[in-house]
């Protein structure tokens, strides 16, 4: 099975696919199983990360995030860090079947890559992944002004914060209370 871009299923679909032929028991399916979860990496990925061409591969997105990634934030910072999900990515774009034919694809590797897949899709489906306009000079020299005043206010003792004791206590109150 061949997958052509630009891909016209949806991000539901190359997952349900990827599933089923994952899951097929059959190791001839294992390449295409691999192929269907990174085309639903790409098909999540492409609205914001490479909107205006379709065609654009994973290679491509992470290219992207590696050339600037001021641009790239976590909608949820608490949950996990874009830096530590982007080289899963990579490493799953690295094992593809195209990228040595003379190794095979397993099935044990091909489930692993839908499941990393749906993890992904799942993450962007929940808003994780976001991308940050880009700045104008203007604005981007406004930001370093305001990072090295505070920064500034910080060393000096100037900046008003509180220990972490002080949350620790609240919250062990608060945790009393109910």
């Amino acid at each position: 099975m061949t997958i052509e871009q630009p891909v016209q299923a949806t991000t539901a679909d190359l997952i349900r696919t990827a599933r089923d032929l994952a899951w097929s028991d059959d190791e001839f399916l294992a390449p295409d199983a691999y192929d269907c979860a990174i085309h639903a990496v790409e098909q999540a990925f492409r609205d914001i990360a490479t909107p205006d061409n379709p065609t654009d591969d994973l290679g491509v997105i992470i290219a992207h995030w590696r050339d600037r990634p001021d641009l790239w934030c976590e909608g949820y910072p608490r949950v996990a860090d874009i830096d530590t999900i982007m080289p899963v990515l990579a490493d799953l774009w690295k094992g593809r079947p195209e990228a040595d034919k003379s190794f095979p694809v397993f099935l044990e590797e091909a489930r692993i890559a839908v499941t990393t897949a749906e993890w992904v899709v799942k993450l962007f489906d929940l808003g994780y992944f976001e991308l940050h306009d880009e700045l104008t000079p203007e604005e981007e020299a406004e930001d370093r002004a305001l990072a090295e005043q505070r920064w500034n206010e910080y060393q000096s003792g100037q900046m008003k914060t509180r220990p972490l004791e002080d949350y620790d206590r609240e919250r062990a109150a608060r945790d009393a209370e109910t």
